[in-house]
């Protein structure tokens, strides 16, 4: 037998840890309660803690700042346009936000997240906001609300 079969090669333990990383931020979407007990089921896929939160946070961060390429295109690369690309991303990736909120304190977290930050503020010039948090979405009343032409019915007093 040769080594490389008794060995798993690089490309087969990135595979693995993909596939155990999808099923982790997969079943934390479907049961917030079960995420300690996911990511102890994940982590023999991975060297650490570290090495599984550095690769969640790596794709968050790939989302992120692919969901921001069309906001520099059209010029609207601004703290409000972050803001609107950071919770699409927390809708589009809501296990590994969890993930990433439940491990907020965590030092390669800490120091994931610095690093991105420091990176859009250099190519955008604001900066990122801050936790991972699921924010609903922005309610938008009807124009005459926003005008404070608030219309009541009509009642019938009899």
């Amino acid at each position: 037998m040769t080594t490389s079969t008794l060995n798993p090669t690089a490309w087969q333990r990135t595979a693995a840890s993909r596939r155990a990383l999808r099923t982790l931020t997969t079943a934390i979407a479907a049961d917030p309660a079960a995420l300690d007990e996911a990511v102890r089921a994940a982590l023999p896929a991975f060297d650490s803690l570290d090495d599984l939160l550095l690769q969640a946070h790596a794709e968050w961060a790939r989302t992120v700042d692919a969901r921001i390429d069309p906001l520099l295109e059209a010029g609207d690369a601004d703290a409000r346009g972050l803001r609107r690309v950071w919770d699409e991303t927390a809708r589009a990736l809501p296990g590994v936000a969890r993930l990433l909120a439940h491990h907020d304190w965590h030092p390669a977290v800490v120091r994931a997240h610095a690093q991105h930050v420091r990176r859009v503020q250099r190519l955008v010039g604001a900066g990122l906001p801050d936790g991972w948090a699921v924010r609903a979405r922005e309610h938008r009343p009807a124009r005459a609300v926003r005008l404070g032409c608030l219309r009541l019915p009509r009642l019938r007093v009899a």
